[in-house]
C-alpha cells in the first residue's frame, strides 16, 4: 500500500514578544528555530508540508514592524526550513504591507532558505 502524508498549518504571525524571544535565542540576529523544535519531527516527517506565512519578511532587519503592519525578522525563513516545510503560502492581507520591495524580500528570503513561496508574485501573467 502506498501513502502520501500532507501537512498544512495556519498562520505564522510574528508579534513583537515572539521576535523578542527569537532575539534572546540568537547570538547574532534572531533564531526562531527553537520555537519549532517540538513540532519539527512531525512536520519534517510529512511527504509535503506547507505553512501560511501571514507576515512579510524584512529586507535586512533595519526596520521591523509588528502591528498593525508587519515586517518581521528575515531569519524566520531559516526556521521555517528547519521545521521541515517545503513551501509557504504568502497570500494574506499583509502581503503588501511593505510594498513590492517587501514582497520581493519575502520571496527572496524564503527561496534562499529552500522554501517555495506561493500566493504572491512580482511578475505579471
Amino acid at each position: 500500500s502506498r501513502s502520501f502524508t500532507f501537512i498544512a498549518t495556519g498562520e505564522l504571525l510574528i508579534h513583537e514578544f515572539v521576535a523578542d524571544a527569537a532575539d534572546s535565542y540568537g547570538s547574532i540576529g534572531f533564531n526562531f528555530s527553537p520555537m519549532f523544535k517540538r513540532v519539527a519531527p512531525i512536520i519534517s516527517g510529512a511527504d509535503l508540508a506547507i505553512c501560511h506565512l501571514e507576515t512579510p519578511l524584512s529586507t535586512d532587519n533595519s526596520v521591523l514592524e509588528y502591528y498593525p503592519t508587519f515586517q518581521v525578522p528575515y531569519e524566520l525563513a531559516d526556521a521555517i526550513k528547519f521545521a521541515g516545510y517545503e513551501g509557504c503560502s504568502i497570500a494574506s492581507n499583509h502581503l503588501l504591507d511593505n510594498g513590492i520591495k517587501g514582497l520581493e524580500a519575502t520571496i527572496g528570503h524564503l527561496e534562499s532558505s529552500g522554501i517555495k513561496a506561493t500566493g504572491g508574485s512580482t511578475k505579471s501573467g
